[in-house]
């Protein structure tokens, strides 16, 4: 079974002054329409990433979709085969980026064994399990309906708050994954407001210390920053599994419209 695996700089052209002086007064090269053609070019490139941006935002995100499996039973799991085949090879699945997936599983459901198109079945619907020359596990078919998580850039997601400092805003998604969308990535008009605590000095005198770090974002009507926020994925970080320890998926996010 595979798992989880989705410039050329400047160049500078050095010319002499008199040759400047004469393409100065030179009239510029323009298309037909009236406009030069880096200008032209300048502004397909920006027409075409718009597009691309509307296309993944109109995309979805979650996909219901049915996968099989070539599979190897354990000879432990004989005796309940596909409880152990589950445990064996779905589960460790579910919220990891799975590359033959293209995508996060999140849930799967109606997991059995299958047979085959282009093998016929016994007359009493059994699915055959193949045995393959000294292995002791027999091989066989695993199908499930998969519930896929596909993150893209430029789609959009809503996120509970979950922690705010100076430098990022963390968000929850679907209280599965994390997200985070850094400061400079945040509405211009939003200002960070430090906590702080009130207390009484010997003399009586009442002052407030700030905690460094702590503090919530208001927006540009003072309103504090708190509760559902619906952002744009701006980039995906998806880690795969490695032995026992769990892959993770990390996205980052914006508010602003650049």
């Amino acid at each position: 079974m595979a798992l989880p695996n989705e410039q050329n700089g400047p160049v500078a052209h050095a010319v002499n002054n008199k040759s400047d002086k004469s393409k100065a007064h030179k009239k510029r090269k323009r298309d037909p329409d009236g406009t030069s053609p880096k200008k032209k070019r300048r502004t397909e490139n920006e027409n075409s990433n718009s597009s691309q941006s509307s296309k993944a935002s109109s995309k979805p995100l979650l996909y219901l979709e049915t996968y099989s499996l070539w599979l190897c039973v354990s000879p432990i799991s004989q005796l309940r085969a596909l409880e152990g085949a589950c445990a064996e090879y779905l589960s460790p699945l579910l919220l990891a980026y799975h590359q033959p997936f293209r995508g996060i599983v999140l849930s799967y459901e109606n997991a059995r064994f299958s047979q085959p198109s282009d093998v016929s079945a016994p007359e009493s619907n059994a699915v055959l399990a193949k045995s393959c020359e000294e292995y002791a596990g027999n091989f066989v078919w695993l199908t499930a309906n998969f519930v896929i998580f596909r993150p893209r850039k430029g789609s959009y997601i809503d996120g509970w708050v979950n922690i705010e400092a100076q430098s990022h805003l963390s968000l929850i998604c679907w209280n599965l994954f994390n997200a985070s969308i850094p400061r400079e990535r945040l509405p211009k008009d939003w200002e960070w407001i430090a906590d702080g605590q009130s207390h009484s000095s010997n003399d009586g005198k009442r002052s407030k210390k700030f905690h460094v770090g702590t503090g919530h974002f208001v927006d540009g009507a003072g309103k504090e920053i708190s509760g559902q926020v619906r952002f744009r994925i701006e980039n995906i970080e998806a880690a795969r599994s490695s032995g026992k320890g769990r892959g993770f998926v990390s996205i980052q996010g914006t508010l602003s419209d650049d």
